[in-house]
């Protein structure tokens, strides 16, 4: 005992028990409770924290035995093996596993945090991509409501072209009579076919925008489908983080715990 506190023999002789103790112990109940014990010859095991000569904490397993001659008790012996280095191993695991159950619940509270905050971001997205989807519908719309403008335009330069054309019959008939009118008709066929050229013009450029409208919504529409998966696997991914958070706040409490009880 005396080579584990760092004193020789002579100088053990030389201190009394309350010099082996921090202060703080001596001052405590406990050790009041324990001598009262032994002097009431009721032996005392368990494990003890000591000051060593430099002032250091030692931890020993220990059992103070009463020495009992005619019902009183006249000195005590005490059995004691050195924990010191166990403790220290232990202590520092305990420790470390705190330290780690820390430092996990604030790296899972931060990713649930920036997790939370890219969920809304694509929330907000997919906001977006819904309005962009509503309006290229509207579009879609818009352009099958020129289409069917540009097919009546169409027929009536169809059916214009055509009265022309008996204008002109019937006043060839007419000879000299309708030769103004002939040439009136004429004009009236020219500015039709013109019409008409320009509808299969407007026509054209319609369809190449009712080409590039459903190109897009249908870009828009997997976007879509990619921003809503993604919005899952978010949700997913924060229910994680707060397994994770619990799990590390569980963690922690069991290495305070462990770290009292020993």
């Amino acid at each position: 005992f005396a080579e584990a506190m760092g004193y020789s023999e002579e100088e053990m002789l030389t201190l009394s028990h309350p010099d082996l103790c921090f202060p703080d112990f001596v001052q405590s109940a406990s050790y009041k409770a324990m001598w009262t014990n032994l002097l009431a010859g009721q032996k005392f095991q368990n494990k003890i924290e000591r000051k060593n000569a430099r002032g250091e904490r030692v931890w020993f397993e220990a059992t103070y035995i009463p020495i009992i001659r005619e019902d009183t008790v006249v000195g005590v012996a005490k059995i004691a093996t050195d924990i010191t280095r166990r403790e220290e191993t232990v202590h520092d695991f305990a420790s470390g596993l705190k330290s780690m159950a820390t430092n996990l619940k604030e790296h899972s509270s931060v990713g649930k945090t920036r997790s939370e905050a890219l969920l809304e971001l694509v929330k907000s997205i997919t906001k977006e991509s819904n309005e962009n989807t509503d309006t290229l519908h509207d579009l879609q719309t818009e352009a099958q409501n020129i289409h069917g403008i540009i097919n009546t335009i169409n027929g009536i330069a169809s059916q214009t072209n055509l009265l022309a054309l008996n204008a002109a019959i019937e006043a060839a008939r007419a000879g000299d009579a309708g030769r103004g009118f002939s040439v009136v008709a004429e004009e009236v066929r020219k500015l039709s076919s013109r019409v008409e050229e320009a509808i299969k013009e407007v026509e054209k450029s319609v369809n190449g925008i009712t080409q590039e409208i459903n190109t897009i919504s249908s870009g828009t529409e997997r976007v879509e489908a990619k921003v809503e998966e993604s919005q899952e696997v978010l949700i997913l991914s924060l229910e994680d983080f707060s397994q994770i958070e619990s799990a590390s706040t569980a963690l922690d409490q069991n290495a305070g715990a462990f770290t009292k009880m020993i």
